[in-house]
C-alpha cells in the first residue's frame, strides 16, 4: 500500500515539474490508474488488519495485553494516524480531478505527499513493534516497563528496519504495478491500449529495480545490528538452525536479478539493439551464475556426524572461504553492476545514428562498470584480513560503487536527453518479457515472506527475547520444508487476492473518475 502510494505520488509529481510536455498527462493518467487499484485495496487491507487483531488477542492474549501495555501512548498515535491516512488518502483521490493545473495541481501533489509521510510514519510504528519483539529496549529485566516510551521505540533493530522494511514496501508496490501493466498490455484489445500498459510496467518496473538496488545494503545493517545486540541470534541466521533457510533466500533473491536482466534484454530485442549488443548477453549471465555460486555457498550449517566427517571439519576446505561475507557482499554487488550495465545497453540502444557495433562511448561505460568491479573484488579481498565485526563495515563502500556507477550512467548516457533518442518501441515486448516481470514480482513476494519468518524465528522460543517465553506446548520452530510451503502459500494468496482486485479494476467502469475515462 505505503509503496504503491509512494509510486503514484512520485509520477504526479514527475508529471507536475513537466507539465505542459507531451509526457505529462500521460504520468498523470498511469498515477491515477494506480491510485485506483490502491482504492480497491484499502477496504480489503482494514478488513485483513481487524482479523489480524482478533488473532492475537484470541491466540496471544498475554502477550497482546503486554505489548498494549508497554506502546499504549504508540498505539493511540497509530490509531489517530490510521484514521487522518485514511481520509486524507480519500481525500486525496477523490480531489485529483477538481485540482488540475496551476497551483492546485502543487497543492494536490503536496496532498499526496502528506499521505506518503503519514504512511512512512505508521509503517516505522509497526516495526517498532517488531523490532521490539527481536530485541527490547526501555525495560527492566523481567520485562517491567521504566516510563521511557522513546527507548521503547528506538530499539538497537529500529532504525535498520526502517529502512529495510519502506525500500520492500517500494519494491513490492511496484511490482504489482508492474505486473498489473503487464496483465492489462497482454489482454489489450488495440494496439495504442497494448502500448500505453506497456510503458506503464516498464516505469514501474523502474523504480522496483532501484528499491531492488537498496535491499542488500539494508540487510547487511541489519545483520550488523543483530549480531552486534546478541552474536547467538546471528549464528542462529547465518550457521545455525536457519542456515538452509537462508540459502534458499539468498537464492531466490540471485533469482531477482537473473529475472531483471531478462527483462531487460528482452526490451533491448524489442528497441532492435540485439544485432549490436546481443554476443555480450552471455557474458552478463555467466558472470551473474558466478556471483550467485558465491553467493549461496554456506560459511557453516547444521550437518549431521556423518557428513561432519566427510567434510573433514564444520568448514569446506576451499568453498568454505567463500561462505563469508567478504565473497558475499561483492558477489551481490557485482550482481547489481550487471543489471546496470543491461539497464545501460537497452538505454544506448535507443541511440539515433549509433552503428551496429558498440561505440567508443558504449567502450568508455563499460571501461567505467569494469573498474567498479574491480573495486568490489579489492575490497572483498581487503575484507579477508580483518576481523569480523570490523568487516561488516565494508558494507558501505560497497553499496556505493553501484550508486556511483548509476549516476555516473545517467549523466553520460546520452540516451537519456529526447532529442538523440529514437521512439520507444512500446508494445513490442515480447510475451516472455511480461512472463519475466510476472515470475520476478512473485519471487520478490517469496523473498519478503522468507525474509519475515526468519527474522521473526530468530527469537526462537521467545514472544519477546529475554523478556517473554512462548510457554505453549506447540512452541516450536517449524521445519524448512513446512515454512517454506506455508511461505509459498501465503505468497499464491496474496496473488490471488492481487489478481481479484485487477478484475475488479477492469469490470468496475462506474467507480472511474471522469477525467479517467
Amino acid at each position: 500500500m505505503v509503496g504503491a502510494l509512494f509510486l503514484v505520488t512520485m509520477l504526479e509529481v514527475i508529471g507536475v515539474i513537466g507539465w505542459g510536455s507531451s509526457h505529462s498527462q500521460s504520468y498523470d493518467r498511469f498515477a491515477t490508474e494506480i491510485f485506483r487499484l490502491i482504492v480497491l485495496a484499502l477496504g480489503l487491507a482494514a478488513s485483513l488488519g481487524g482479523l489480524l487483531l482478533i488473532s492475537l488477542l484470541v491466540l496471544y492474549p498475554d502477550l497482546t495485553l503486554y505489548l498494549t501495555t508497554v506502546f499504549r501512548p504508540v498505539f493511540l498515535v497509530y490509531g489517530v494516524l490510521v484514521i487522518g491516512f485514511t481520509l486524507f488518502t480519500y481525500g486525496y483521490y477523490y480531489s485529483w480531478e477538481r485540482m488540475q493545473g496551476g497551483l492546485a495541481k502543487w497543492l494536490h501533489a503536496s496532498l499526496g505527499v502528506l499521505v506518503n509521510v503519514l504512511g512512512i510514519v505508521l509503517t516505522m510504528l509497526g516495526n517498532a513493534w517488531s523490532s521490539f519483539m527481536l530485541a527490547p529496549a526501555g525495560v527492566a529485566e523481567h520485562g517491567e516497563f521504566l516510563g521511557n516510551i522513546w527507548h521503547v521505540l528506538h530499539t538497537a533493530l529500529w532504525s535498520p528496519l526502517n529502512v529495510h522494511r519502506v525500500a520492500s514496501h517500494i519494491l513490492l508496490g511496484a511490482m504489482v504495478v508492474a505486473v498489473y501493466g503487464a496483465y492489462r498490455a497482454m489482454t489489450a484489445k488495440s494496439f495504442d491500449e497494448r502500448q500505453h500498459y506497456d510503458w506503464l510496467a516498464c516505469i514501474a518496473f523502474a523504480f522496483g529495480v532501484v528499491a531492488l538496488f537498496t535491499m542488500p545494503f539494508g540487510g547487511y545493517w541489519l545483520m550488523r545490528e543483530i549480531y552486534a545486540y546478541k552474536q547467538q541470534m546471528g549464528i542462529t541466521l547465518l550457521g545455525g538452525l536457519l542456515a538452509w533457510l537462508g540459502l534458499i533466500l539468498v537464492t531466490a533473491m540471485s533469482l531477482l536479478f537473473f529475472a531483471v536482466n531478462y527483462y531487460l534484454w528482452q526490451r533491448i530485442d524489442a528497441a532492435g539493439g540485439s544485432p549490436r549488443y546481443e554476443r555480450y548477453a552471455k557474458y552478463i549471465y555467466a558472470i551473474l551464475a558466478l556471483c550467485m555460486m558465491v553467493s549461496i555457498t554456506p560459511h557453516t550449517i547444521v550437518m549431521s556426524p556423518l557428513e561432519l566427517q566427510q567434510m573433514g571439519g564444520q568448514q569446506h576446505g576451499v568453498l568454505g572461504n567463500f561462505g563469508v561475507e567478504s565473497a558475499k557482499m561483492p558477489a551481490v554487488n557485482i550482481m547489481i553492476v550487471m543489471t546496470l550495465w543491461s539497464w545501460v545497453l537497452w538505454r544506448r540502444c535507443r541511440v539515433q545514428g549509433l552503428e551496429q557495433t558498440m561505440s567508443q562511448r558504449d567502450w568508455f561505460l563499460a571501461a567505467a562498470c569494469l573498474v567498479g568491479t574491480i573495486n568490489l573484488v579489492v575490497l572483498g579481498t581487503y575484507g579477508y584480513f580483518l576481523p569480523a565485526n570490523v568487516r561488516m563495515g565494508l558494507a558501505l563502500p560497497m553499496n556505493l560503487t553501484p550508486l556511483f556507477l548509476f549516476i555516473f550512467s545517467w549523466i553520460l548516457c546520452p540516451a537519456l536527453t529526447e532529442k538523440s533518442t529514437k521512439p520507444a518501441q512500446w508494445g513490442s515486448l515480447s510475451t516472455r518479457g511480461y512472463g519475466a516481470l510476472i515470475i520476478l514480482a512473485f519471487l520478490v513476494t517469496w523473498v519478503m515472506g522468507l525474509g519475515g519468518y526468519r527474522r521473526s524465528s530468530v527469537k526462537l522460543y521467545w514472544h519477546i527475547t529475554d523478556v517473554m517465553r512462548d510457554q505453549s506446548p506447540w512452541a516450536f520452530t517449524h521445519s524448512i520444508g513446512f515454512a517454506t510451503n506455508i511461505i509459498s502459500l501465503n505468497a499464491l494468496l496474496f496473488w490471488l487476492g492481487i489478481g481479484l482486485i485487477f478484475w475488479m479494476a477492469r469490470e468496475r467502469k462506474h467507480i472511474t473518475p471522469k477525467f479517467m475515462a
